[in-house]
């Protein structure tokens, strides 16, 4: 049962949620905050805005506001996320709030996946370990329901007990609530050349700038697919590390290729080794 806490500081969260860009909305907040007795942490996202302010001149004032703040939020900031129903011992925060949380199995991130969607605009969000194989339809079925996914820029998926399903792949590079991903990572997911097809063919995430499928079963085919899809044409980075390729010389003119084509439209930024 997670923490009930007040209709109007709900509303003040859920209108962050709404508007993470909107610095208005956090200094509102901040003032909720003081006036109910936490100082501490209305003036923590305060100086974490101001510091989001700084010149990139301020280099000496950026460094010692910026070491102030991370001390901060390693000794409090728990703390404040459990307040809200939130557990995250690590958790990373930017102008003041949480913005980065992984989890270390998807059944963690659905337990308090609905608290964490409405009261914190969270951008990042990462899913490692086991729980993605034995109910995969079922645990990205309930993902599908959940509130304000479309704030999410970034996902990573890594060390899945077992691959994906099928159906649970494709719903995954297709579903809409994921649209507005930048970055992609689905790594040591046993995925192979049928599924680098499915991401090719029915991906809605057009606004990717980077994408990791390390330490899958991607042959040259594979790569070669995603890498000349219309649908990542926006891509700036891209890594294929620690699949098939290497092993897969003897399709020749494919591999080479894929080297030749990685090292023009990516230079150092894309990878297969």
């Amino acid at each position: 049962m997670h923490p009930a806490i007040p209709d109007e500081q709900a509303a003040l969260l859920a209108g962050i949620v709404a508007r993470p860009d909107d610095d208005t909305a956090r200094l509102v907040y901040a003032d909720w905050l003081q006036e109910h007795g936490d100082e501490r942490q209305a003036q923590y996202i305060r100086d974490a805005i101001a510091l989001d302010r700084l010149s990139p001149y301020e280099d000496v004032k950026r460094e010692q506001l910026g070491q102030r703040l991370d001390k901060i939020a390693d000794a409090r900031g728990a703390n404040w996320l459990r307040a809200l129903g939130v557990i995250d011992s690590l958790p990373h925060f930017d102008r003041g709030m949480l913005f980065d949380v992984n989890f270390d199995s998807a059944n963690a991130f659905l337990a308090c996946a609905q608290v964490l969607l409405t009261r914190t605009p969270i951008q990042h969000l990462g899913i490692e370990g086991d729980g993605f194989s034995d109910d995969d339809l079922d645990w990205l079925s309930r993902m599908a329901e959940l509130p304000n996914l479309h704030n999410l820029r970034s996902l990573t998926l890594s060390n899945c007990a077992d691959p994906f399903s099928a159906e649970a792949w494709a719903w995954l590079v297709s579903a809409p609530q994921l649209s507005e991903l930048e970055s992609l990572s689905v790594k040591w997911a046993a995925l192979t050349d049928t599924d680098a097809l499915v991401l090719v063919e029915r991906a809605s995430m057009r606004r990717l700038r980077e994408l990791d499928l390390s330490e899958n079963y991607l042959t040259v085919a594979g790569a070669l697919a995603v890498v000349r899809s219309r649908h990542f044409a926006g891509l700036e980075r891209i890594s294929l590390n620690g699949n098939a390729i290497e092993v897969d010389r003897t399709r020749g003119s494919d591999y080479l290729a894929l080297r030749d084509e990685l090292f023009e439209r990516f230079g150092n930024a894309g990878a297969i080794n």
